[in-house]
This record gives C-alpha cells, structure tokens and sequence, in this order.
C-alpha cells in the first residue's frame, strides 16, 4: 500500500490476524475516510489511535470486534 498514498479506503474485515500494530502499518494514509475493520482483532485502544491519526475518517467497520468497547466509538 505505501504506492498508493492517495487511498481513500481500505477494508480488511475477515482478517483475524489484523491487530493495532498491523493496523499502523496504514499510517501513511493521510486521507483514509472509510476503514473495515469488521472481524479482526483490533482493540479500544487501536480505535483511539485510529481516529487521532486519521481526521478524515467517515466510515469505521467494528461488527464482531470483541476487543473494542462502545467506550471509544464516538
């Protein structure tokens, strides 16, 4: 994905073995706005730094993320 820095959307909804860190290998992504994320392992804590890193974002697939709280979704 680092060729691709004008990405605007990803989905890796399936991908059991996405955590936060794997999810910060987006980082370069500046104008992400729609992110899947339905089915990984992703925490409240890689939600929370998601949506710091990435202002644009208007989209966030969480279905069937046990390991992120109603806490951080604003």
């Amino acid at each position: 994905l680092a060729g691709l820095p004008g990405l605007e959307a990803v989905d890796l909804s399936g991908c059991v073995r996405v955590t936060d860190a794997g999810v910060m290998h987006l980082a370069h992504l500046r104008g992400l706005k729609a992110l899947g994320l339905s089915d990984t392992q992703v925490t409240d804590s890689g939600v929370t730094l998601l949506l710091t890193r990435f202002p644009d974002l208007e989209a966030l697939g969480l279905a069937n993320t046990s390991y992120v709280s109603q806490t951080v979704v604003p």
